[in-house]
């Protein structure tokens, strides 16, 4: 797995935890998860051989000729407890899956 692949999911599970908070008051607005998912987007934009130009076709057909790419991120709570699995693939469009629901949510 490339680094920065590894470094952005890192960043996106982080955000995730924070909107699973039991505290609503710890849990980001709907407008800095759009910001924060937006500068993410614009990294993983920059990254070798992602171009932003390129149709979503290409970037799909792209993405899914590197099955190599796919990785899962377990997002753990505060005592280390495993609350969630990711399952990042790329040739998904840069969307994520959740494996394993939080259950101790709202």
């Amino acid at each position: 797995m490339k680094e920065g692949s590894f470094e952005i999911a890192e960043q996106v599970a982080h955000l995730a935890k924070r909107c699973l908070s039991l505290k609503g008051g710890d849990r980001p607005t709907m407008k800095e998860v759009a910001m924060e998912l937006e500068g993410i987007l614009a990294v993983m934009a920059k990254h070798p051989g992602g171009k932003p130009e390129s149709s979503p076709k290409e970037i799909d057909y792209l993405l899914a000729a590197s099955p190599s790419n796919a990785f899962t991120v377990d997002v753990r709570g505060d005592e280390g407890e495993i609350i969630t699995s990711i399952d990042y693939d790329q040739s998904m469009q840069n969307q994520a899956q959740i494996l394993k629901p939080y259950e101790g949510g709202r």
